[in-house]
């Protein structure tokens, strides 16, 4: 059996810089992994078919409604492998719906356990992958910081060391659905635009290697930040919160999550989880 960490990120940075003919919004975006993690694991059988339960903390749905099960038969369907099957355990501790890269993740530790055991892999496969999920060619790719654009298959990995800055998330108990808050964002984004415009991606990939958090907080924002706390106003109280002098703090993706890089010297009556960069 192998066993693969699916690490959870955070995006630094996230512009939507426009939107496809099939509905889906292009973006840029700075990806970092972090400690957090759900466990994968995974047991080639012979037999032609997937089998996926999950397990922990957090529920996620079992069998082909898991993006993990999408991501097997899509790896056996790429490269012809007929008599062989997979039997995936997710154990999950991160929540679905946070924000925090959860679906995708597992859906690429299952890719690159696969590419362990049956050793197929090409060039195209990372950006490839984005037909399972926008966010899946990032944890394929198996990098730790990285720009990505396109609807996420685009990545240039970014060499930088994070791990040494101090790094808290509030994690909301509620899960949002990704597709709500884009759709949401067209109706917010002539008014996102004009208060953030876009940022050149040389400057992203510079600021992110300076490793200044004040840098960070006059450079990255998240255009989907305004659309998410007019649904939900909590997680704007949340980030105002921790918005403090020293800190740069984001809302994750389309959220639920919101982190601080930096020191955190009053929480409130904030629940906060210590992780950290990978």
């Amino acid at each position: 059996m192998l066993k693969e960490k699916a690490f959870a990120k955070v995006n630094l940075h996230l512009q939507v810089t426009g939107k496809r003919e099939d509905g889906y919004h292009t973006l840029q975006t700075i990806f970092a992994k972090i400690s957090i993690h759900d466990t994968v694991y995974i047991e080639a059988i012979r037999e032609p078919k997937v089998e996926l339960s999950v397990r922990g903390q957090f529920h996620a749905p079992a069998g082909p409604k898991n993006i993990a099960f999408k991501a097997a038969q899509w790896y056996l369907k790429r490269y012809g492998i007929k008599n062989w099957g997979m039997k995936i355990v997710i154990e999950k501790n991160i929540p679905p719906g946070s924000g925090l890269g959860s679906g995708s993740s597992n859906a690429a530790a299952v890719i690159r356990a696969m590419i362990r055991f049956f050793g197929e892999k090409d060039p195209q496969l990372v950006e490839a992958s984005s037909a399972i999920g926008a966010d899946v060619p990032f944890f394929v790719s198996d990098v730790s910081v990285a720009h990505a654009e396109g609807i996420g298959e685009k990545i240039e990995p970014v060499e930088v060391d994070l791990s040494h800055l101090p790094l808290h998330l509030w994690i909301g108990d509620f899960p949002i659905s990704t597709k709500e808050i884009f759709d949401l964002f067209d109706s917010f984004r002539d008014e996102v635009l004009s208060k953030k415009p876009l940022v050149p991606k040389a400057r992203l990939i510079e600021c992110v290697k300076g490793v200044d958090p004040e840098a960070f907080r006059s450079t990255f924002f998240n255009h989907l930040e305004e659309p998410v706390f007019s649904r939900y106003p909590k997680i704007a109280d949340v980030k105002k919160t921790l918005q403090q002098p020293g800190a740069f703090c984001l809302m994750s993706g389309s959220g639920s999550t919101v982190y601080a890089v930096g020191e955190i010297k009053d929480k409130g009556d904030l629940e906060l989880c210590r992780a950290s960069f990978v």
